[in-house]
């Protein structure tokens, strides 16, 4: 059985302000850090990054722990999700 890799971006965004990175710019960076090809994307907005408790955080999470994906693109890993991420990978 061939692997299909397709990989997947995280973005999230807690509140619209002058000095926040838009969704939309988080995933066309990160678009572009993959150089293409077939990716899905996960989405939070209006979730904070003091904790993991959103939505399509734990719908990826999920997801990673089935190995479903060949790499995971995001803008940063701050706050709580960093040693959260390190233990879960």
């Amino acid at each position: 059985m061939e692997f299909i890799r397709e990989d997947c971006i995280y973005a999230r965004q807690s509140v619209d302000r002058k000095d926040s990175i838009s969704i939309e710019s988080q995933i066309d960076f990160c678009k572009y850090e993959l150089k293409g090809g077939n990716c899905r994307i996960f989405k939070d907005k209006g979730y904070s990054g003091k904790n993991t408790d959103r939505p399509e955080f734990q719908k990826l999470l999920g997801e990673i722990r089935k190995v479903k994906y060949g790499a995971l693109s995001c803008t940063s890993w701050t706050g709580s999700a960093a040693p959260f991420w390190t233990l879960q990978t």
